[in-house]
């Protein structure tokens, strides 16, 4: 869960720069898929960067997602906190088509509070085929750090964030700005469809006394934490889901909430334990024993 900054500061001249049809090998998706890294073939004819005017009081987004093709009911959609995450599709910011710009879109976006730096943050992302938001973000653009996705030359002032695995959030400092943007790829491919399993999570608690109760959190319930509670029996918890993904990260947590998250095991005598990695599905069957929970059986260090 750790985040840093990458520096994006983009210059303040137009350019007219093609959506590059770069060849991409993009990295391993932790979710265990295959990642979808698309790109545009030789027959492919993506337009140069358009000029786009900015609209007073609104973020413009122009992006060029290499190599995408709308299939069924998918969209490209921005979920920020213009809409406080909200991933509605019919509360979030779609994407339209720049004519005469064949790849390119735009989006107008009015952020929730011009006096905030960033005045917007968020994520380009893609509806899955039924044209709902996927709860566990798997549609959303891949990360800055292995170059697939990029602020480009004519913009305002932005930044990209990397945060998490390989997800990579935008930051825009000024209202009334445009901000050109390309990438090489998503998450997982939004026009395939996912295979899903039942799964049942198992989980040995040694540290943690009587009175409390476990939730199973992760990608398969949009990482709320107060979602899944499990049943303690026979010393251990255990909950059965379905619709769950191969490769889809999860934590638990105690008493539905991040501030009893799950914490590694502790030096002997150590006064705090430090978090934890997300843990993967990889089998219908996950057993796990989980060390500590965060100022239920020991504080976490800082």
């Amino acid at each position: 869960m750790k985040k840093f900054l990458f520096a994006a500061l983009a210059v303040a001249t137009v350019a007219f720069i093609g959506c590059d049809k770069k060849p991409v090998n993009g990295p391993v998706d932790p979710n265990g898929q295959d990642t979808t890294v698309v790109s545009g073939g030789d027959d492919t004819e993506i337009a140069e960067q358009p000029v786009i005017e900015a609209t007073e009081g609104a973020v413009t987004i122009v992006w060029c997602p290499v190599g995408f093709e709308p299939c069924a009911d998918n969209q490209l959609v921005f979920a920020g906190d213009y809409n406080g995450y909200n991933t509605d599709p019919a509360a979030m910011a779609h994407f339209e088509a720049v004519e005469g710009a064949n790849g390119w879109y735009v989006a107008v976006i009015t952020p929730a509070d011009a006096s905030l730096n960033p005045v917007l943050a968020g994520k380009p992302c893609a509806l899955a085929q039924d044209g709902s938001f996927p709860s566990s973000w798997d549609h959303q653009w891949l990360n800055v750090e292995e170059g697939n996705c990029e602020i480009l030359d004519g913009s305002d002032e932005a930044v990209l964030e990397v945060e998490y695995d390989v997800e990579s959030k935008l930051l825009v400092s000024n209202n009334s700005s445009v901000v050109y943007v390309r990438s090489y790829g998503f998450k997982t491919d939004p026009c395939v469809e996912a295979t899903t399993y039942t799964v049942t999570f198992t989980a040995e608690t040694p540290a943690l006394e009587a009175g409390q109760t476990v939730y199973a959190v992760g990608a398969f319930n949009g990482w709320a934490a107060d979602a899944t509670p499990m049943e303690f029996a026979d010393g251990v918890w255990t909950v059965t889901l379905d619709g769950v993904k191969m490769g889809d990260g999860y934590k638990y947590v105690v008493n539905g909430t991040w501030d009893n998250e799950e914490l590694a095991a502790a030096e002997e005598g150590a006064e705090c334990a430090t978090g934890i990695s997300d843990r993967k599905v990889n089998d219908i069957e996950m057993s796990d024993k989980v060390e500590n929970f965060k100022d239920i059986t020991i504080a976490k260090c800082e």
